[in-house]
């Protein structure tokens, strides 16, 4: 106990760390000290955690522990350390795995190991347990286990998930602020990809524990940063401004709207829509919109969406597609005749397709009248002859 107690104190500072980590004996050393890890003597396993903890503080004393030849065996008795304890030794367990996960090489290497899942659940409970500085280096390994896809999907899929998040929100409030830093950047870093995103704005005491920080005067700089991030992450996305929509033709319509960021992580998507009907679904902030029907009018709303919401609807832009060209008038008929006129009657065109203009009469290719009305009289023909009357 009492060695390794001062093999602890020696790796305190920068020197005796470095002196330690340069000696040819380190690999044995560190072989012997993780074997005390599981000392009946608690007070021995704790100085022998500190000794890790303290080697694995320097990124070359993590890289001599994972390139230890056993190294597989002295992170498993590190996890195997993990909990609450009178004498500290969970707590300095923690501290080194979090070193140790604070590197790529660390991170994948405790996560293959069967152990893993356990370690994770360790972690999760010394994080809620009322041992602040168990629960601050639990904090520490947890957001950097986080920092990895694979580390942060295990996070939450673990079965005490709603525990870790629970927790980091209380402890945004604590007296120590250093303990609420840790939970802040954990928030943070959970809340950096699109699922930790979701959950976290699945539980409404998140935003409401990070703005009530966010509103203390007192403050530190350091935990508004990451509080003020994690907010933004945290923003459901804005009802969107009015798209600007052009008619370009009788049955078609040019649409554009403003870009909408969002730091949540999720890809954007924009939806245009006329009531209940999507004409538009894409990353695009424009687009064409196609066979309408002319002369009618459409009520054109914007909406943006990721794959995990949907804003509000924009403001609806009223527009009205141009008219189209009216049908050929029905029934056309002669109404009487003499030996040079002719008296001729038709009905409206089934589509108008807007408002009539008149009625052009034709003698062949010679227009003879534009009238308003549903009859034309034309004179002036020669008798017994053929004639071709039309209407439009």
């Amino acid at each position: 106990m009492n060695a390794a107690g001062t093999m602890g104190t020696l790796a305190e500072t920068v020197e005796g760390r470095q002196w330690l980590i340069s000696e040819e004996c380190l690999p044995l050393t560190i072989e012997y000290v993780a074997n005390l890890l599981s000392n009946p003597n608690l007070w021995t396993g704790s100085n022998s955690a500190l000794v890790l903890a303290r080697i694995s503080i320097s990124e070359e004393g993590c890289f001599k522990v994972l390139q230890h030849p056993k190294c597989k065996e002295i992170v498993s008795k590190l996890i195997a350390s993990l909990g609450m304890d009178e004498a500290g030794r969970g707590m300095n367990a923690a501290f080194a795995i979090g070193r140790i996960c604070d590197l790529e090489e660390g991170r994948t290497s405790l996560l293959s190991l069967p152990e893993s899942e356990k370690m994770i659940s360790m972690l999760a409970k010394m994080l809620c347990c009322d041992d602040t500085g168990a629960s601050k280096n639990a904090c520490f390994a947890l957001s950097c286990l986080a920092t990895n896809f694979n580390g942060h999907s295990r996070i939450l899929k673990n079965v005490h998930s709603d525990d870790v998040i629970r927790c980091l929100s209380e402890l945004l409030s604590a007296e120590d602020t250093e303990t609420g830093w840790f939970s802040a950047m954990t928030l943070h870093t959970l809340a950096s990809h699109p699922r930790g995103c979701q959950r976290l704005r699945e539980h409404p005491e998140v935003s409401q524990a990070l703005e009530a920080a966010n509103k203390k005067p007192d403050l530190g700089e350091d935990l508004k940063e990451e509080v003020s991030i994690t907010l933004e992450i945290l923003k459901r996305i804005a009802k969107p401004s009015v798209p600007i929509v052009s008619v370009t033709g009788r049955s078609s319509v040019e649409a554009m709207w403003e870009r909408t960021s969002t730091k949540s992580g999720f890809a954007i998507k924009y939806q245009l829509f006329d009531g209940t009907k999507c004409f538009y679904q894409g990353p695009e902030l424009q687009c064409s919109v196609n066979d309408l029907t002319p002369n009618t009018q459409y009520l054109i709303r914007l909406r943006v969406c990721t794959e995990i919401e949907e804003s509000p609807f924009s403001e609806a832009v009223h527009i009205t597609t141009d008219e189209d060209v009216p049908g050929p008038p029905e029934n056309l008929r002669i109404l009487g005749a003499t030996v040079t006129q002719l008296k001729i009657g038709w009905e409206p065109p089934l589509e108008t397709s807007g408002l009539l203009k008149g009625y052009y009469v034709y003698n062949g290719k010679h227009m003879v009248e534009h009238t308003y009305e549903l009859s034309s009289i034309i004179t002036g023909l020669a008798t017994n002859s053929n004639y071709d009357i039309q209407v439009s």
